[in-house]
């Protein structure tokens, strides 16, 4: 499973959104969280969905225009090159200016 984070704000708090592709699933998924909330609540989860992994991020791309939430366009890039590469095992973290590749998320999520 790839996975790309980024954080950024919705209605003015900070969350997460994290996005990737499961090879295992053969599909994209997406999950926005609150970065400093400590709750069960998601502002958005691909398991809300009636399918939750799909072959294409066209319905992803739709919900964080809909929740007025931008994510970098390489964010978006690489996620549909690991679905084209069947990529596992990675983990990005993007902001606007430059992008991260770690292991220690604990670090971004601090």
């Amino acid at each position: 499973m790839s996975r790309h984070y980024h954080k950024t704000q919705y209605l003015g708090k900070n969350v997460i959104v994290m996005m990737g592709f499961d090879r295992k699933l053969r599909g994209f998924f997406m999950v926005i969280e609150y970065a400093e909330i400590e709750t069960d609540d998601y502002v958005y989860s691909n398991l809300y969905e009636a399918d939750p992994y799909p072959k294409s991020l066209t319905r992803y791309k739709d919900i964080l225009q809909s929740l007025r939430i931008s994510v970098p366009e390489q964010m978006l890039a690489e996620v549909e090159r690991d679905y084209k590469n069947k990529v596992g095992n990675k983990d990005v973290v993007h902001s606007i200016e430059n992008k991260i590749y770690t292991r220690r998320l604990d670090l971004f999520y601090a």
